[in-house]
């Protein structure tokens, strides 16, 4: 389970959910899925998830214009992560008068 639907252990607020249990900040947690039979099982997470984290992520890039980005662990979600990638090469190369200035690094890459 992603710790946004947990809740604390211990403490003054211990058992209270956390706010991704509330369905009111859906749109900035993330709509709840099944949990991954394994740690970095992806194949549950719904197609308007993983839009959303492509989305997300080309508005950082655009607004933010970064030069390196980085990612610890793999690109996630097999085509919306390589275009996360490709849009970021892209408007590196935009950005500079068509030589890609960015860098993007992970810790690899899920079978896609």
């Amino acid at each position: 389970m992603a710790t946004c639907f947990g809740a604390d252990k211990t403490g003054p607020y211990a058992g209270v959910p956390y706010d991704g249990n509330d369905s009111r900040y859906a749109d900035l947690y993330h709509e709840k899925h099944p949990p991954a039979a394994q740690p970095g099982d992806v194949s549950q997470v719904p197609e308007s998830w993983k839009r959303q984290y492509l989305l997300r992520l080309q508005d950082l890039i655009d607004q933010l214009q970064p030069d390196r980005m980085y990612h610890d662990g793999v690109i996630r979600f097999e085509r919306y992560g390589l275009s996360l990638v490709a849009h970021l090469y892209n408007q590196s190369a935009r950005w500079h008068g068509g030589k890609v200035e960015a860098v993007y690094t992970s810790k690899g890459m899920e079978d896609c």
